[in-house]
């Protein structure tokens, strides 16, 4: 029995999923570091106001407010 394949299908459907799978790489290494970068920021923000003596969980929560709506955007953006 012949098999007949098209092959400019399984060329661009592999293609496609090929890519797809290269960029969701990229993207989940991009949002690994970009929250590595959001805690250590967090955590020197932390402790430059321990220092300072000026901590405030009301800073502190807002700057957490902050880190959420950057990673919603990014996450929309995806």
């Amino acid at each position: 029995m012949k098999q007949n394949t098209d092959t400019l299908y399984t060329f661009v459907t592999g293609g496609a999923f090929a890519s797809l799978a290269f960029l969701m790489g990229i993207v989940i290494n991009f949002l690994k570091t970009v929250a590595l970068l959001m805690i250590v920021d967090y955590w020197i923000g932390t402790a430059a106001s321990v220092g300072d003596k000026t901590t405030s969980s009301k800073s502190a929560f807002k700057g957490l407010l902050k880190k959420a709506s950057m990673l919603s955007l990014i996450f929309a953006g995806i």
